[in-house]
């Protein structure tokens, strides 16, 4: 290796002004290799965002279903509102729907209701038969959901 000796420092090396383009190239590529890693990073935070805000409102329409099936509440789901929630989330967010097999949910908060109009049907009396009809209505919307 050539040495080149300077009046004002230490010794350089002579293949130092031969190397310093090829460095300078490869600065460069770093650099722009760096910009599309980034670019790629911050549309992938996007993304990520974009998921928990999805999450957020599922998981805010789940809370209100507990509550609303919580006892004393002032505000009881039923079957028509339980039909709504879980067409909201089928329909808006079917990916979370299957992903976190919602169904089963639905399923779980259905058959009390199911079951509280069941009772309702067997107190009326035969007279009123039209009672039924929105009954069976009411279940077959609402079990839609719940596959």
């Amino acid at each position: 290796m050539f040495y080149f000796v300077s009046k004002t420092g230490p010794p350089q090396r002579c293949f130092e002004h031969v190397l310093f383009p090829f460095r300078l190239n490869y600065d460069r590529d770093l650099v722009v290799n760096l910009k599309h890693e980034h670019e790629k990073m911050v549309d992938v935070c996007e993304q990520e965002e974009k998921q928990i805000d999805r999450l957020k409102k599922v998981l805010s329409l789940v809370e209100q279903c507990e509550k609303r099936m919580a006892p004393g509440c002032d505000h009881p789901l039923s079957l028509e509102d339980c039909a709504t929630v879980f067409k909201t989330l089928h329909d808006d967010y079917y990916e979370e729907y299957k992903i976190y097999d919602l169904g089963t949910m639905a399923l779980a908060l259905v058959f009390p209701l199911v079951r509280r109009l069941i009772q309702q049907l067997v107190s009326f009396d035969s007279s009123q038969e039209q009672f039924f009809v929105p009954f069976y209505t009411k279940c077959t919307v609402c079990l839609l959901y719940c596959r």
